[in-house]
């Protein structure tokens, strides 16, 4: 006699822009990429029309600031190469009739058709019902002085409970935002989780999840000496030292940085409690594919090397000041994402890993305060001229002064 699986818990999914933003729009990777598995299944994803407008708006900002980039990119390239066509390339593919807001919306249309996704109306919303919330201060309003700004989140959610309840469908939400949280918390038909690994967990068949988790765990496939972790760990130290930042610092004068650099230390399993096994989620499972999730705390160590300036405004140009390199230790989140290929049904064959994904990125690095450094004999010389540069200005000005 075979064993029945259990019916889904859950008919629907909505995600919140705050999770699309921090997969980077990766809709041809990593987790997003997953959600291609609902296409053509009976579980709906839903996107109320306000989070759709945002999603529009963050990638059509990202997408302007890479057009920025592609077309300064290729003017500079334009004073350097033998053919001339480059320009006429710019001005027809990259010109200013690419829209961005356009390609944005072109973008997430065509990743909601791989993935049976749709867009819902919050016309269903009622005034009083949101007015009521906002005035009593109810999730997700807050007491802060900027509440005003949770009106998107508050139809958003109000537009699925009503899609929810009128369905009467279970829907899973995913956010980072606690006001959902709050909201959905005594919901019949709305379930809030913080992570799109633990919410794809849920729609998969719970009797496998179980036990093949629980097999994994008991083949030590995790563990320091272990082949599967050797090979998490050079992915994560390869994607560590790819990603390009954004740098920040406090400083006097003027900066420039260069030779950057980010080295991987090491990383930790994220664990539902001290002493236990790492926390796996099964995102995906076929007849012959197994796709897990772990999160990660990455440990890296940040270096670049400064270089300062200052303007004069009698010579019209920058004298240098010297520079410095600086180190800082840097942490960041990581999902870990590993396909299995082979017949999970019978492990004792074994699962052979086929590719791990790395998911997560450092979009910023603050150095805090920064300055020359002439504690190094080779910065013995700039500083010397820069102490002349500053007596010869002190001369000049007070021969000007006494001029006048």
């Amino acid at each position: 006699m075979t064993t029945q699986e259990p019916s889904l818990d859950f008919a629907a999914l909505s995600i919140d822009s705050n999770i699309l933003r921090g997969q980077r729009y990766n809709f041809d990777g990593g987790i997003l990429k997953q959600l291609e598995q609902f296409k053509g299944s009976p579980v709906q994803i839903l996107q109320p029309d306000v989070i759709h407008s945002e999603g529009i708006k963050h990638l059509a900002s990202e997408i302007t600031d890479a057009l920025r980039a592609a077309r300064s990119n290729l003017r500079t390239l334009a004073k350097y190469a033998l053919f001339d066509n480059i320009q006429n390339f710019t001005e027809n593919s990259l010109g200013p009739v690419l829209s961005a807001p356009a390609l944005a919306e072109a973008k997430l249309n065509s990743f909601y058709e791989r993935i049976n996704a749709r867009v819902i109306s919050s016309s269903s919303v009622q005034i009083q019902d949101l007015m009521q919330m906002y005035f009593n201060v109810e999730p997700p309003f807050e007491t802060a002085s900027d509440k005003k700004h949770e009106f998107p989140d508050a139809i958003a959610l109000l537009a699925l409970k009503a899609w929810a309840v009128s369905e009467n469908k279970r829907t899973v939400v995913v956010s980072k935002d606690k006001g959902w949280h709050a909201f959905a918390q005594n919901l019949q038909h709305l379930h809030v989780v913080g992570d799109l690994a633990e919410a794809l967990a849920l729609f998969q068949p719970h009797t496998k999840v179980a036990t093949l988790i629980s097999l994994l765990q008991a083949e030590g496939m995790l563990d320091h000496d272990s082949h599967l972790f050797a090979s998490i760990t050079n992915a994560i130290a390869i994607h560590t030292t790819e990603q390009m930042p954004e740098i920040e610092a406090n400083a006097v004068f003027n900066y420039e940085y260069d030779d950057f650099q980010i080295v991987y230390l090491s990383h930790k399993f994220a664990k539902p409690e001290v002493g236990e096994k790492p926390r796996i989620r099964i995102v995906l499972i076929k007849d012959d594919l197994v796709v897990l999730s772990l999160s990660a705390l990455v440990s890296t160590e940040v270096m670049a090397t400064f270089s300062f300036s200052q303007y004069d405004s009698i010579d019209k140009d920058s004298v240098s000041l010297g520079g410095t390199i600086e180190e800082r230790p840097v942490s960041y989140e990581a999902d870990v994402l590993i396909h299995f290929r082979g017949d999970w049904k019978h492990l004792d064959q074994g699962l052979k890993p086929s590719k791990i994904e790395i998911v997560g990125t450092m979009q910023q690095i603050h150095f805090g305060d920064i300055g020359p450094d002439y504690s190094n004999d080779r910065d013995d010389d700039i500083q010397l001229a820069w102490e002349q540069e500053q007596e010869y200005q002190r001369r000049r000005d007070e021969e000007l002064e006494r001029w006048r």
